[in-house]
């Protein structure tokens, strides 16, 4: 891989987590408010009916397991831009083959090559 390939990107990943920051922040943001409003016994926000209450709750879980897998992502980004600069980024972690540019252009911060991730894909189902 080029030096001007690693800078292209080293740019597209801190682009990408800049995105996933401000996601995660909005969404750490409205639930702590949620929390926040619980701890005080302000029920202002909500409503006394059953079925809304559980809409509340299944969309703050739902907040919370997006939440989670944005940091997820925001830490193999972090993980890849150490690639980047220790040169082994397109390296896959499993068998040490080169990851295609085809897939680090979808997934820039793929830590394995498309096999290996099909495999391990695969052995979870």
């Amino acid at each position: 891989m080029k030096k001007e390939d690693y800078e292209n990107y080293r740019k597209k990943l801190i682009e990408l987590k800049e995105k996933i920051e401000g996601v995660f922040e909005n969404l750490t943001r409205d639930h702590l408010k949620e929390q926040m409003r619980d701890s005080s016994g302000d029920l202002s926000g909500y409503s006394l009916h059953m079925a809304d209450a559980g809409t509340d709750n299944f969309d703050r879980e739902f907040a919370i397991n997006i939440a989670g897998r944005e940091n997820e992502i925001l830490q193999a980004i972090d993980r890849t831009i150490e690639k980047i600069d220790n040169q082994t980024y397109g390296i896959c972690e499993m068998c040490g083959q080169e990851i295609t540019t085809k897939r680090l252009d979808a997934i820039p911060y793929a830590e394995r090559c498309f096999t290996c991730e099909s495999e391990i894909e695969k052995e979870q189902s």
